[in-house]
């Protein structure tokens, strides 16, 4: 939760910060200049990410394909109670209902 708590902070100053901050720094340098600093933090953040050695454990085999798979985990969702709760269906209500489709 603590976590989660310091993200929300981090991206909402970003958000709230980061178009002011620009603005200063076109006017300071030119937007080339500003556009070639981006691009250099991207390389560098790149960079740093590249280095990140980590050994991932290996899942063991089921034995069933990627579609049995899904198809079970499925059957799962719907048996489950909470699938046919009435918060699990406003949920799924407002997300069908109110996003536009494409």
């Amino acid at each position: 939760m603590e976590a989660n708590s310091k993200l929300e902070t981090s991206r909402s100053t970003a958000q709230l910060a980061g178009p002011s901050i620009a603005g200063v720094l076109v006017q300071i340098f030119s937007a080339p200049y500003v556009i070639l600093g981006d691009v250099l933090g991207y390389f560098g953040s790149g960079t740093f990410l590249s280095t990140i050695r980590k050994k991932e454990a290996t899942p063991e085999a089921t034995g069933k394909t990627v579609f049995e798979d899904a198809h079970s985990s499925a059957k799962l969702g719907v048996a489950s109670d909470a699938a046919h709760s009435p918060v699990n269906f406003g949920c799924l209500f407002s997300k069908n209902a109110l996003t536009p489709s494409t």
